[in-house]
């Protein structure tokens, strides 16, 4: 015979609270996961150089392009679920005969802090790029609290041209084919990437 169902007590209702929680978790790990696999593959982080009346400004900027309309879409549901800005373009194809595309772009300190700091648990092929992208960030910050209106030292050109260098001689994890430009051993033996910052002069 079927019985009432009975009403759950506090230490059932906090029980599931906590699987319910951690299975979200690993659900947003997941989907940030994901995204950090697709920038891994198809993203760019630069230090943007901008002319002004006064000269030059530097900001960092991210930008990733793809013919997948579909793809763009979920990387920009991905971002706005965790409060971070971006803008979506259309792209013109350079051919007729060439696919449509679309560009997520995301400029700025702050909003490209968030993104790093997102993504960053999550890279392996462009994690050293993103190291060396935050630590340029927050040394802009130490300088104060608008750091995009602070005066540019060689410091700040030496990490623009760092980052632009990596670009074309990534640091790689051991377990991923090494590049055919270099036979260096670019991974120290730990088998965690080489700090980014470690190759800025003093």
């Amino acid at each position: 015979m079927l019985e009432t169902p009975k009403a759950q007590s506090a230490d059932n209702a906090k029980e599931i609270e906590i699987v319910y929680n951690k299975a979200m978790d690993n659900q947003q790990a997941i989907r940030i996961g994901w995204l950090a696999g697709v920038i891994d593959g198809e993203g760019c982080f630069v230090i943007a150089r901008q002319k002004t009346k006064h000269g030059f400004k530097l900001r960092p900027h991210f930008c990733l392009r793809s013919t997948c309309q579909l793809m763009l879409e979920r990387i920009a549901n991905i971002l706005s679920q965790n409060e971070v800005a971006c803008h979506v373009y259309a792209v013109k194809p350079r051919k007729v005969y060439y696919k449509p595309q679309g560009s997520i772009q995301i400029a700025g300190f702050l909003r490209v802090k968030k993104l790093l700091d997102l993504i960053s648990p999550f890279l392996v092929t462009k994690q050293a790029e993103c190291l060396l992208l935050k630590e340029w960030i927050d040394y802009r910050f130490s300088l104060g609290s608008k750091p995009q209106q602070r005066k540019l030292s060689d410091k700040d050109w030496q990490y623009r041209q760092l980052l632009s260098d990596m670009k074309y001689n990534p640091v790689r994890p051991r377990d991923y084919t090494p590049s055919t430009q270099s036979s260096e051993d670019i991974v120290r033996p730990s088998g965690k990437p080489e700090e980014a910052g470690s190759r800025l002069p003093a």
